[in-house]
């Protein structure tokens, strides 16, 4: 037998323990009528307080008839029933607490209000914890009602053997007994199927709530990537410029000057060296132009200047890609 019991620990552990009562009887069929027969029992790991009920009652008397045999067995079973509906209710309860907790939270994580925070992985393993203790009462239930199912119908076997003239004892009385207990059990059973849907479906909402945050993540990732990417190939483009532009500049004014070819050999001129001479200065003029644009930037955004040369730099950057392929 299977039974619950409060264990007094506190959160964040469970206040409930699981315990189970090994009931062993030996039926000393010596007489024609049950209230003659005589029974052996051997409890094993029975609560204090059932042990307590069985001395009392049987005040140091020996085990005779059917009745009070099987009485033993109601004792215990009824034991074992008592804390079933408590322990479901604090399951219920707790499950209840924990969806009020994630269900605001998702919401607002979902429409972007605040960050979501790493209390998914918490709420998940807790939920995990409790889909668990639900398991095991869908284990343990149906083992209890086929149990129970078995007294009632032992007892009947028994009482119908035994009992003379049938319906003159006690023992339909106890039988019924057993029916109730079974039926009882059915309906805890009925109940935690009910829990187990509703655990099931939080799990499955946080389930859906972690995929969109590791998709968002990686969403946050690919756009920082992009815009770094983009950052340094616009910076790439700005530096090629800054020496490409002063030395094309250059070589398009000076370009028939420096080189000559009278059809034999090619020569260069003397004065190639006024090449460098020019461009150094223009490089660093436009170096520094450059600078005091990247200073300047958010100030010469609101102006017609500040747009029209946004405009001309934008064109001229894309002519020095269209040349650089």
């Amino acid at each position: 037998l299977r039974r619950v019991e409060p264990n007094g620990r506190c959160s964040p552990h469970s206040p409930w323990s699981i315990r189970q009562t090994g009931v062993y009887q030996k039926l000393i069929q010596n007489q024609e009528r049950c209230q003659k027969h005589s029974s052996v029992f051997l409890l094993i790991a029975p609560s204090p307080a059932a042990e307590s009920c069985v001395v009392q009652s049987l005040h140091g008397g020996a085990l005779t008839g059917l009745d009070t045999a099987f009485s033993i067995h109601r004792w215990f079973v009824a034991e074992s029933m008592a804390g079933w509906m408590d322990y479901m209710c604090w399951l219920e309860d707790r499950l209840k607490i924990m969806s009020a907790r994630i269900m605001p939270g998702s919401i607002l994580d979902a429409v972007g209000t605040r960050p979501m925070s790493n209390h998914l992985e918490k709420d998940m393993y807790e939920l995990k914890q409790l889909e668990d203790s639900v398991m095991d009462l869908l284990v343990i239930l149906p083992i209890k009602i086929q149990t129970l199912c078995c007294l009632a119908k032992r007892y009947q076997e028994l009482c119908s053997r035994f009992c003379v003239p049938p319906g003159a004892c006690t023992c339909r009385k106890g039988i019924q007994g057993f029916e109730g207990y079974s039926a009882e059990a059915l309906n805890y059973q009925k109940r935690a199927k009910v829990l187990q849907a509703r655990v099931q479906s939080i799990l499955s909402l946080l389930s859906d709530l972690v995929e969109y945050e590791e998709l968002r993540t990686l969403k946050q990732l690919g756009a920082a990537s992009h815009q770094e990417s983009r950052a340094i190939k616009d910076l790439m483009v700005a530096i090629i410029g800054l020496v490409f532009i002063p030395l094309t500049l250059v070589e398009n004014f000076f370009s028939t000057e420096f080189v000559k070819d009278d059809g034999e050999d090619m020569q260069v001129s003397k004065n190639a060296w006024s090449m460098a001479a020019v461009a150094v200065p223009l490089t660093l003029f436009v170096f520094a132009f450059w600078q005091l644009w990247l200073r300047y930037e958010q100030q010469l955004q609101p102006t017609a200047l500040g747009r029209a040369l946004r405009r001309m730099f934008r064109r001229r950057r894309a002519k020095v890609e269209e040349d650089a392929v």
